[in-house]
């Protein structure tokens, strides 16, 4: 048994090896013109994140920043990693349609997300895009108005129901809610996750949870070792929950539209009306490439995106937005007297798309949220060929990590940074021109293809929950880590108090 063991362990070693061996000679000279870290022989930096809780992770990136400058280097293994919150590098590589590769930690969501348009790159991400694109159109947009109040008002009904004002953790009722607004608009189905729960949603609690450690313990990402952990038990499981999820909704859509003649209307006509509200499902399920219509495996890999992507972003900015404005009633107090001059103060009458559109300071509110508390916290690219940042070389296939968390709070871009402050966005008064210092949904060719969506969702929720209530403040700190997504370890607490009492 012990010449076993000690087999299997010669294996690992081997396959560390030859996935981490020695680094790039190339690689290490340009990597040394970064400041970072002190390195240990072949494993780096390796060690840095070992025992780290997942609400450390935040804090010790800010002190590498402080410590090494905006933009530095970290050594995982041999494979060479160079963190930033520089806004010139967020530009170069945003706005430069030759650096559109993901880097690698991104494959980790491969078997779950399929090749889909987060993931792609090349010719099938362009394809993709341009696919998807007329479903975000504003005529159709103007539809989803509807399933906004429909679902918000589920949520306030529910808060009703509750008949309490202490302060809870609102996370787990906001991601039913977003769950149920993506499910019909995008999916054209409803889900009623709100009334019936959701094991969808919370199997993908569970599965960015296994996801995000894997990153963080460097020694579960090669697969060898991975799926000798008891992750990868949990793991499987969650993914045929969530794939048998999304093959019901596709085979539940194409019975509904069996027998409909529905077709992509000219979104540029401005003589075209919408009959029938248009959902990205039945986009893809009409929708041809080089005149085959798209596999099952195709659609799918889309729909696991959009419904991910969807619900876990939106979930993290409501929550957050409903936060902020809890713990600052002026802020809160100036939102509520918008929207009643916008809409009105009869609570069965609901806002329609014109008049979200006109909610200004409530629109900087959800900007000034989404500023300290990014959904997406971090992106990445690899590097698809040199670049030349400040005279020193990124060399091609290297990892670079930009950092809208910390770009966001750093006082060289935004007066009194850790500071709630939604005027910052109402006057446009930044201390920097640079477009590219605040890119909550990314920027460039691959900015978030359902920002005017999450904007109008975020205001319709935000409308019809601060008509109906007071936000109170809790006494429960947030303490911030990444899941995929930016979330609260202690959970998001806020408080509703009726306003007709």
């Amino acid at each position: 048994m012990l010449f076993l063991w000690f087999g299997l362990l010669v294996i690992v070693l081997l396959f560390v090896y030859d996935k981490f061996g020695f680094k790039d000679p190339r690689k290490v000279k340009c990597a040394n013109l970064f400041a970072g870290p002190p390195t240990f022989p072949i494993i780096g930096n390796s060690l840095l994140y070992l025992r780290r809780k997942p609400e450390d992770v935040m804090p010790l990136i800010q002190y590498y920043f402080d410590t090494f400058g905006d933009t530095m280097r970290i050594w995982v293994f041999k494979r060479l990693v160079i963190l930033t919150k520089d806004p010139r590098l967020f530009e170069i590589l945003l706005s430069n349609q030759r650096q559109l590769t993901k880097n690698n930690l991104y494959e980790h969501l491969y078997e779950w997300l399929g090749n889909g348009l987060l993931i792609s790159t090349g010719q099938k991400w362009f394809t993709r895009r341009k696919i998807i694109t007329p479903t975000f159109h504003f005529k159709i947009l103007q539809q989803f108005v509807d399933v906004f109040n429909q679902q918000n008002r589920v949520f306030v009904n529910k808060l009703k129901e509750m008949k309490s004002v202490q302060p809870f953790d609102i996370y787990g009722m906001v991601t039913l809610m977003s769950l149920d607004i993506i499910c019909q608009t995008s999916m054209g189905v409803e889900l009623n996750a709100q009334i019936t729960n959701s094991e969808y949603a919370q199997t993908v609690r569970e599965m960015t949870y296994v996801i995000t450690n894997r990153m963080m313990q460097f020694w579960k990402r090669p697969d060898v070792i991975f799926n000798l952990s008891k992750d990868k038990v949990l793991y499987d499981k969650y993914l045929e929950v969530l794939h048998r999820f999304t093959r019901n909704i596709i085979e539940k859509r194409r019975e509904m539209i069996v027998n409909e003649d529905i077709e992509i209307p000219d979104l540029d006509d401005e003589s075209v009306g919408m009959k029938k509200r248009l959902a990205l499902l039945d986009v893809l399920l009409k929708s041809t490439v080089n005149g085959q219509p798209l596999t099952n495996a195709e659609i799918a890999e889309e729909v696991d995106t959009f419904m991910f992507e969807g619900h876990d972003t939106v979930t993290a900015a409501t929550t957050f937005t409903l936060y902020l404005l809890s713990q600052h009633p002026e802020a809160q107090q100036k939102v509520y007297e918008e929207v009643n001059k916008i809409v009105g103060d009869d609570l069965d009458v609901y806002p329609t798309y014109n008049q979200l559109l006109d909610m200004k300071y409530l629109e900087c509110c959800i900007k000034e949220s989404l500023r300290l508390y990014p959904p997406v916290p971090m992106i990445g690219r690899s590097m698809d060929e040199d670049l030349d940042f400040d005279g020193k070389i990124i060399p091609a296939t290297v990892n670079v990590n930009l950092s809208i968390y910390h770009a966001n709070r750093d006082p060289l871009y935004f007066d009194d940074p850790e500071e709630f402050k939604p005027e910052r966005f109402l006057d446009k008064v930044l201390k920097n021109e640079n477009a590219f210092v605040y890119v909550p949904f990314s920027a460039g060719q691959r900015n978030c293809i359902g920002q005017k969506f999450a904007m109008l969702e975020l205001k319709s929720t935000m409308c019809n929950i601060l008509r109906n209530f007071e936000l109170t403040k809790s006494d429960v700190e947030l303490k911030i880590m990444t899941q995929m997504t930016l979330k609260s370890s202690t959970g998001v607490h806020v408080g509703f108090k009726p306003r007709w009492q």
